[in-house]
C-alpha cells in the first residue's frame, strides 16, 4: 500500500468516525429533548437507577450511531457482494440495520480507530526509511 493510499484510507476512516460521533450526539440530543418536552416522565422506571440521564444519553447516542454505523457496514457489505439480490435480504438486512446497529456501534468504532492508528504509525515509520 503507498503513502498516497494509506492517507486516503486515513481520510476515509476520519470522517466515518466523525460522522458517527455526530450521530451519537444527535442521540444524546434527542433524549435531551424529550427531557424538555416530557421531563421525568419520560425515563420512566429508569429514574430508580444510577445516573439515569447519562444512561439514557448514552442509549439515545448509540442508537443513532449505531444506526449510522450499521448501515455503513451493510451498504459496504452489499457492495462487496457478487450475489443477488433478493427480497428476503431486504428484511435481513433491515432487521441487522435496527438491532445489529446499537449493538456494534462500539466494536466498528473501537476497530476503526485502531486501524486509524496503525495507519499512521506506518506513515511515521515511512519517514523514517526515507
Amino acid at each position: 500500500m503507498t503513502k498516497r493510499e494509506r492517507e486516503r484510507e486515513a481520510d476515509k476512516i476520519r470522517k466515518f468516525l466523525r460522522t458517527a460521533m455526530i450521530f451519537f450526539l444527535i442521540g444524546i440530543g434527542l433524549v435531551a429533548v424529550a427531557n424538555i418536552l416530557w421531563g421525568d416522565a419520560f425515563l420512566g422506571d429508569m429514574q430508580h437507577w444510577p445516573c439515569p440521564w447519562f444512561l439514557a444519553g448514552l442509549i439515545g447516542g448509540t442508537l443513532t450511531g449505531g444506526w449510522y454505523v450499521g448501515g455503513k457496514v451493510i451498504a459496504q457489505k452489499a457492495e462487496e457482494s457478487t450475489q443477488k439480490a433478493r427480497l428476503t435480504d431486504a428484511y435481513a438486512c433491515y432487521i441487522a440495520f435496527l438491532i445489529g446497529g446499537p449493538i456494534m456501534f462500539f466494536p466498528v468504532i473501537i476497530k476503526r480507530t485502531l486501524q486509524l492508528r496503525k495507519l499512521e504509525n506506518q506513515d511515521d515509520e515511512d519517514g523514517w526509511r526515507g
